[in-house]
């Protein structure tokens, strides 16, 4: 496998690479900032504008969050094949924040290591209440947080929401017993969190959205924003496989390869998407239809012609990536476009430009088969198969 990072503060990511790992001479064809890392099986665990986590052989930290004792502890608890870690912090000002891990054989008893943000404090050890497994956490860039429990017994899963990471703190140290915002029988294959909102996907390929800030519907999906969990309609006659989310946008993948867009252009950015901003992808105005289409976009990408199929999309904080395939002529080509915000080269594109208002091909990826794609601040992180 092979890592490519680029954007934002990326140059000092390379410099502490795990020891097992190594960094070929060989660069992409496009752009020179491109850092690569190769190895035998390498996961992304967590990312933020100024952290992140990789697997490489052993976890390994990035970034500048951590004192070097945290990190020690980090990377010594999270390589473990028996646990089963989920990170979570704010992508867009702290960073990470904490990590959640619990055992297989026993995924009630958690442990939650936060992290202080006062480096010469030590890493705090707490448990949620009993009977409460944690399964998902995400934080909102205003410091909101969401988590999904399941209570084995009961059979219940818990959507919970704090007003801050203090507040979770408080939950975790003295067991009190906030009413769920939601509450249901049906798992969650994943939760997310943007500027403002949170996405869940289930299972069965539902998608949520909600929000504490009632500012910004449009990156709920609707007209009127919910301060509670609630399905987008127009993508309930569909299986959604994937969802993404970052800055003021977010979207979802379905199980037929479509991919599906909300959100609006960060706040202050000159600059819109031309499918966010009412253009379709030839430059005309998308004609709007009833049961949310005037807030949900279809993004229609094509390659020498063909429309290709989305295999994998990320969004960070104003840009998207996505991964496509399609059939040319007899045989698969796969490639991986990207648009939005480019002032620190997160779209790994061999041109200039702070905006790029439509979707353009990232050459440096050509037929190459992408593993993973992770945006997160104004980064991207791509790990592709090795050639």
């Amino acid at each position: 496998m092979e890592l490519y990072t680029f954007g934002f503060d990326i140059q000092s990511s390379s410099q502490n690479l795990p020891q097992n790992t190594q960094t070929p001479t060989r660069t992409p064809a496009s752009p020179s900032t491109i850092n690569l890392l190769a190895g035998p099986s390498i996961k992304i665990l967590w990312t933020s504008w100024c952290d992140a986590v990789i697997s490489c052989a052993r976890a390994q930290y990035l970034g500048t969050g951590l004192n070097s004792s945290h990190i020690s502890q980090l990377e010594s608890l999270v390589y473990k094949p028996s646990k089963s870690p989920i990170f979570f912090g704010n992508p867009l000002h702290a960073g990470l924040e904490g990590v959640a891990i619990s055992t297989p054989s026993a995924p009630q008893k958690t442990t939650i290591h936060l992290f202080p943000l006062d480096q010469g404090l030590d890493i705090k050890l707490l448990h949620p209440p009993d009977d409460h497994e944690i399964q998902h956490i995400a934080t909102t860039h205003s410091g909101h947080i969401a988590i999904i429990t399941s209570t084995p017994r009961l059979t219940t899963i818990s959507i919970f929401q704090f007003p801050s990471i203090a507040d979770f703190q408080n939950w975790l140290e003295h067991k009190t017993q906030p009413h769920p915002i939601y509450t249901t029988s049906e798992p969650f294959a994943s939760l997310l969190a943007n500027a403002t909102t949170f996405t869940a996907l289930t299972t069965t390929g539902r998608v949520l959205t909600w929000s504490p800030d009632s500012r910004f519907p449009r990156l709920q999906a609707r007209e009127t924003g919910s301060a509670v969990p609630e399905s987008i309609a127009y993508l309930s006659e569909m299986r959604i496989v994937k969802i993404a989310s970052g800055g003021y946008m977010a979207a979802a993948l379905s199980e037929d390869g479509e991919l599906y867009l909300w959100g609006q252009a960060c706040p202050g950015t000159e600059g819109e998407l031309g499918i966010l901003g009412g253009r379709s992808a030839s430059g005309g105005e998308d004609e709007m239809e009833e049961d949310g289409d005037e807030f949900v976009n279809i993004a229609s990408i094509e390659v020498e012609g063909d429309e290709a199929r989305v295999v994998d999309v990320a969004i960070g904080c104003g840009h998207i990536l996505c991964a496509v395939s399609t059939d040319l002529r007899g045989l698969l080509s796969r490639r991986v476009f990207a648009a939005g915000q480019n002032e620190n080269g997160q779209l790994g594109l061999d041109t200039a430009g702070n905006f790029v208002e439509e979707f353009r091909e990232v050459e440096a990826f050509k037929e190459r088969k992408v593993e993973s794609l992770v945006c997160a601040g104004w980064s991207s992180w791509v790990v592709v198969e090795k050639e």
